[in-house]
């Protein structure tokens, strides 16, 4: 089975394998300061289950978090309302088809180029919804990813 720390190093790599470069991603344990960036997302696994037998096969599901945010800076400020809303469709198009029914590999430690396959990880499920924010110029969407190792 893997462990948590196994799954969430895994999921990263996965996301930063598919994620455009011009969005930066925070997530647990990363060190970054977000105040000048116009758009970012922040992953991070927010439940896991314990294994559930199935046919003599465990398995173990999980809630996956993974938030964007698009907004005007002070080094942007031709960055208009309606662009900003496009920019937040396009990304969130980008996490749909990064996410949507995908299998992701776990791997046993820290991905190197001959890292060790201990099981995969099946997206089941993908919902979206926006975030409220205090500031009219900070958009965001969360994405609710549930998934199981097979």
């Amino acid at each position: 089975m893997p462990s948590p720390v196994q799954l969430q190093h895994s999921l990263i790599d996965y996301w930063q394998s598919v994620c455009p470069s011009e969005l930066p991603t925070l997530w647990p344990g990363r060190q970054a300061d977000p105040q000048s960036w116009q758009q970012w997302c922040e992953l991070r696994v927010d439940s896991w289950t314990q294994p559930i037998q199935r046919l003599g096969r465990s398995h173990i599901a999980c809630v996956i978090t993974l938030r964007l945010f698009v907004r005007q800076t002070a080094s942007s400020p031709e960055a208009t309302l309606p662009s900003l809303h496009s920019r937040l469709e396009q990304l969130q198009t980008v996490v749909t088809q990064a996410w949507h029914e995908q299998t992701i590999p776990i791997v046993a430690d820290r991905p190197t180029d001959h890292a060790r396959i201990i099981g995969y990880l099946r997206v089941a499920d993908l919902t979206s919804r926006s975030i409220e924010t205090s500031a009219p110029t900070l958009l965001g969407r969360e994405f609710l990813i549930t998934a199981r190792t097979s």
